[in-house]
């Protein structure tokens, strides 16, 4: 974000003045008035930029970027310790906010750092969103491509409707028994093994009650038979 506004036309030369390339023109150079000068918590935003950047491009864990920077805003330390331990849900939420072909992996990597960080703020700060945004969305223009500051301006829009809401994702069954039944195969899956499993003898039906399975055990009368015939004479005898 330049600090001047330029005019476009040109400026003669001094005496003794030369272009530094064949070509160039002289302009004249205005301060528009306009204070550039960045916040406390603009240049915190900017360091934890920085950091997270560089850990997107060099793979390198963001805390121990920010171990290495030494003294920094406390804001910075805790966007950077906050993305840092929240990424997978910010990616997801990034992602379901995106439109068309658009994914995280095609997004430039100062603009992911930037969606990152203020995805998090978003959903776990009490800074008013639009504040968020807007910094976001300066930083952006400042350091980003010249489609980039449009471009987070209407995701992070999306991301700020949607904090609040669920990931359904997340969300848990609403009792162990939704749990048992969710990890259960299903009537096709049931039939489907049973019909690969090789022919079996029919299981023996379970005895209605207690005395139904005591009859089961007991001898029959063959077998009774037998067993008194086998018992020595005397044994035998009457009385």
């Amino acid at each position: 974000m330049a600090d001047a506004d330029s005019h476009d036309t040109p400026v003669p030369l001094g005496a003794g003045e030369r272009p530094p390339v064949p070509g160039a023109v002289k302009i004249e150079v205005l301060d528009d008035g306009a204070n550039h000068h960045h916040s406390a918590r603009t240049k915190a935003r900017k360091v934890a930029l920085d950091l997270l950047y560089d850990a997107d491009v060099t793979g390198r864990h963001p805390l121990d970027l920010l171990e290495d920077a030494g003294k920094a805003r406390s804001l910075t330390r805790e966007l950077v310790e906050g993305v840092a331990e929240s990424w997978q849900a910010i990616d997801r939420r990034i992602e379901g906010s995106l439109t068309g072909d658009w994914t995280l992996s095609r997004m430039p990597a100062i603009d992911r750092a930037l969606a990152r960080m203020a995805c998090w703020e978003l959903a776990h700060t009490e800074t008013p969103p639009a504040a968020v945004i807007a910094e976001a969305v300066a930083l952006a223009d400042e350091y980003s491509t010249d489609g980039s500051a449009g471009f987070l301006s209407s995701l992070l829009g999306t991301v700020a409707q949607g904090i609040g809401t669920p990931d359904a994702a997340e969300e848990p069954p609403a009792s162990w028994l939704d749990a048992e039944a969710a990890g259960a195969p299903s009537a096709d899956e049931m039939a489907e093994f049973l019909s690969d499993q090789p022919d079996t003898m029919p299981a023996p039906e379970p005895a209605t009650s207690w005395l139904d399975a005591e009859a089961a055990g007991a001898p029959s009368a063959d077998e009774m038979a037998a067993y008194l015939n086998d018992i020595p004479g005397p044994l035998n005898a009457d009385g």
